[in-house]
């Protein structure tokens, strides 16, 4: 290669270097799209991707969530002070909505909405009343309700109370209301819950830094309430945080120790920038690229990518150090084939690593091979155009180091041989694994000790497990469900000690609804002359009037 061609390639890289800045400050105008998921450094399940599906969707009502209780002396007073401070993060759009008063949730009553199939929803005891007798046995219950002054009674429309019959047999939140917000009476004390909405992902970090701010704010204003945390955002967070603080001690301990050892043993602040700009291109190559192609940055990738200072550092060295040892003799083509199979070497170990099913680990991967293809071009491409001062001191350096790494007496080939059998031996007896994806999770003691108490307090446990059914249609699928339901609680009922819901226990089949009607009119029908002619009935409502009702109705 001519010295013409040479100077061309140098430029040409400045102006890749050049667009990749430019590139790079678009894809960052509204910040860094970073993120925290640690989920993506575990391989897509594509051997069930139905079971992969399914647990997205349960994920999803979840993670766009979070829980918060608070427990204080003012109760009242500091629930309001905190849920304004989270209503201020719903107003700059950080935050869906948050619910804490009483009315939040007012829209969530089901006896709006399920109104129309009450007559459709029978539960066990009530159709083996009506089948045995008729519902005799329930007029008088009835009766007693429509008069109790504690009661919700719907004469006209629902006068047995099917709806609340049926609403009482489903699990039931143990939230409810007092002195006007959301409250959970557990421990002996009162609790105010908090329930909060997510605009976006958890993962997104503008949004994680103005609700961690807004609560340690809060926390520092009312040090004596006692707030409880709950939601994959907390988490992610706290990995978010963990990840910076680890990136920040990686990269800053082998920045620092790069620039020690270079400034000690070249002695020249010249030399010390010069040999710095392959790894801050090498950077800038990388981060353009990863990002260009992901989209999206996850931390971890930023805190491995740290380490990669201590490989592309020695590009540089390999070259300044020769160029100390032959002065003005030194020529480029006689270290590129080893520094060539350095950069061979590492790309290809990373490359490896890409071609794994994990999104994480092929993020990092090309993070890795992208960083130092840009510290091996700069090096190549730059440095040896750069006239550096080659101290007398490096040269004394290396020559008492050289000839302290000189061995003493030789060592037997088949002696050192046998000496790393028996250590590898050694090694492979000691050598565990463990795959238990709590290593991952980088959540502090605390948080995971709120995560307990709620769970705790709400009488809740989130580890669950789940059956996947299939069927062909709606009706075929509720009726699947019900055989499934019958075999659980056979099993339950000779010991397995589980609990569960099923959708078959919510939505019966249509041909259970429509002999539910039927038992519905054979409950009404005789009954409405009997009800006319006492005295409180006549006062309110004619025969007549009922009748209509009744055909209406039915």
């Amino acid at each position: 290669m001519t010295g013409r061609h040479y100077r061309r390639l140098g430029w040409l890289w400045l102006a890749v270097l050049a667009l990749c800045a430019i590139w790079l400050g678009w894809m960052l105008r509204q910040g860094l799209p970073a993120d925290t998921d640690l989920t993506a450094l575990l391989p897509a399940d594509r051997q069930a991707p139905l079971i992969e599906k399914a647990d997205r969707e349960l994920g999803r009502g979840f993670e766009n969530r979070f829980l918060l209780l608070l427990a204080d002396d003012d109760r009242v007073a500091t629930t309001q002070a905190l849920g304004q401070s989270l209503q201020r993060l719903v107003d700059e759009g950080q935050l869906a909505g948050i619910d804490w008063r009483e009315l939040d949730l007012a829209d969530a009553d089901p006896h709006g909405w399920m109104g129309q199939w009450r007559y459709r929803l029978l539960t066990p005891q009530w159709q083996r009343a009506i089948d045995t007798d008729g519902g005799s046995a329930l007029v008088e219950p009835a009766l007693r309700r429509l008069f109790s002054p504690t009661a919700r009674p719907e004469p006209v429309a629902d006068p047995f109370g099917l709806l609340d019959a049926w609403l009482s047999r489903l699990p039931r939140s143990p939230i409810g209301a007092a002195d006007g917000l959301l409250t959970l009476d557990a421990e002996g004390r009162q609790w105010s819950v908090l329930i909060g909405e997510l605009t976006g992902s958890p993962y997104e970090l503008p949004m994680q830094n103005a609700l961690h701010a807004t609560l340690e704010r809060f926390q520092q204003r009312h040090p004596d309430a006692e707030l409880l945390r709950s939601g994959l955002v907390f988490h992610a967070a706290a990995g978010a945080r963990q990840a910076k603080r680890e990136m920040s001690t990686i990269g800053a301990a082998s920045l620092l120790g790069v620039v020690l050892i270079i400034g000690f043993v070249f002695r020249s602040p010249r030399v010390l920038l010069q040999l710095m700009v392959p790894l801050v291109a090498g950077s800038l190559f990388a981060l353009t690229l990863t990002l260009g192609i992901f989209g999206r940055l996850h931390l971890l990738t930023l805190a491995f990518g740290a380490s990669l200072i201590g490989i592309a550092v020695d590009y540089v060295l390999h070259l300044q150090c020769d160029r100390v040892i032959d002065g003005r003799q030194f020529r480029l083509r006689r270290l590129m084939p080893s520094l060539t199979l350095g950069l061979v070497s590492s790309v290809i170990a990373y490359v490896a690593q890409a071609l794994t099913p994990m999104p994480g680990l092929r993020q990092m991967a090309a993070f890795a091979a992208f960083g130092l293809i840009g510290a091996w071009l700069t090096v190549v491409l730059w440095l040896p155009r750069f006239t550096l001062h080659a101290s007398p001191f490096t040269a004394s350096l290396a020559t008492r180091w050289w000839r302290l790494c000189q061995p003493r007496w030789r060592l037997s080939p088949w002696l050192a041989l046998a000496g790393a059998l028996v250590l590898v031996t050694i090694c492979a007896l000691r050598l565990t694994s463990d795959d238990s994806l709590e290593l991952l999770n980088p959540s502090p003691a605390a948080l995971m000790h709120d995560e307990q108490r709620v769970q705790q307090l709400l009488d809740r446990d989130t580890g669950s497990r789940y059956f996947l059914v299939q069927a062909s249609d709606t009706q075929a699928l509720l009726a699947r469900l019900e055989t499934l339901d019958g075999a659980l609680d056979r099993a339950i009922a000779d010991g397995l000690r589980i609990e569960y819901q099923s959708l078959a226990g919510s939505v019966p089949t249509m041909t259970e609804q429509q002999a539910n009607l039927a038992r519905v009119r054979k409950l009404y029908g005789p009954r409405w002359t009997h009800w006319s002619s006492g005295p409180a009935c006549r006062r309110t409502s004619p025969t007549r009037r009922e009748h209509a009702w009744t055909r209406r109705h039915h």
